[in-house]
């Protein structure tokens, strides 16, 4: 049970690296507050390079090829060949694009450059390079690491650790609830009653209104006009609600 105990471990340090011993100035803010994104990069940064100097370590083996194993570099393996291990890694980076090929395609089709261009940068390095490296590296490279040389029977239980990953997803979301409900947003098709007046409202993209100018750390009223339907209609109050990360529309 040491070893399982050790898998679950390293699971758990990943979600507690974000959330132990948070700042004061940074409690009961967004994700997605610039912020926030810098600390959480600097924390599990630093729990990857503490994991990888003493995980190995501890399990049986030379140093030398449990990290090797671990994935740092993928397909780099404990061979000994050099030749081998340059297949390896052009096999794994071919194996990656094609990954990545549907997405990168959905891109084209769904013409969403644009809002990705509008999009501030972090978001994207912490989305697409930083969270799956660091995943990869923790859920699988460290963890089967652990697994594979020490109790194979746990295998099967891997796939529900990377499930620790996201639960702090479903705490945020269980706790933004009234929020959601406040709000009452629904499709651009429906109308939904206001207090004194019939208003539509609408959830949209970040990028999809007036670009980064809106994004703010708390909220941003402003003026706009929206295509709906073929009409173009005067958007007299939009604000980011920064807890569900999207604007509201109401149009009256």
């Amino acid at each position: 049970m040491i070893y399982e105990s050790l898998t679950l471990a390293i699971a758990s340090s990943y979600v507690a690296a974000i959330y132990f011993a948070l700042p004061t100035h940074l409690r009961n803010k967004d994700r997605n507050n610039f912020k926030v994104i810098r600390h959480r990069l600097k924390r599990v940064t630093l729990l990857c390079a503490v994991l990888v100097l003493f995980i190995p370590l501890l399990i049986p083996g030379s140093f030398i090829n449990n990290i090797r194993q671990v994935g740092l570099v993928p397909g780099l393996t404990t061979s000994g060949s050099i030749s081998n291990d340059i297949a390896s890694i052009w096999y794994s980076f071919k194996f990656i694009n094609i990954l990545f090929a549907c997405s990168i395609l959905q891109i084209y089709v769904e013409s969403t450059l644009n809002d990705i261009s509008n999009t501030p940068i972090l978001y994207h390095v912490r989305d697409y390079v930083f969270a799956p490296m660091t995943e990869e590296l923790i859920y699988r490279g460290l963890v089967l690491l652990v697994v594979t040389k020490t109790c194979p029977h746990f295998v099967k239980y891997t796939p529900y650790l990377f499930g620790i990953a996201h639960f702090h997803h479903a705490i945020e979301s269980y706790n933004s609830r009234s929020i959601e409900e406040t709000v009452q947003s629904v499709s651009g098709s429906r109308y939904c009653r206001g207090d004194q007046y019939q208003t539509r409202t609408l959830r949209i993209q970040l990028a999809g209104v007036s670009g980064a100018k809106l994004i703010e750390d708390t909220a941003v009223v402003t003026r706009a006009f929206l295509t709906i339907s073929s009409r173009t209609r005067a958007a007299h109050l939009i604000i980011y609600h920064k807890e569900i990360q999207s604007f509201v529309i109401r149009i009256s």
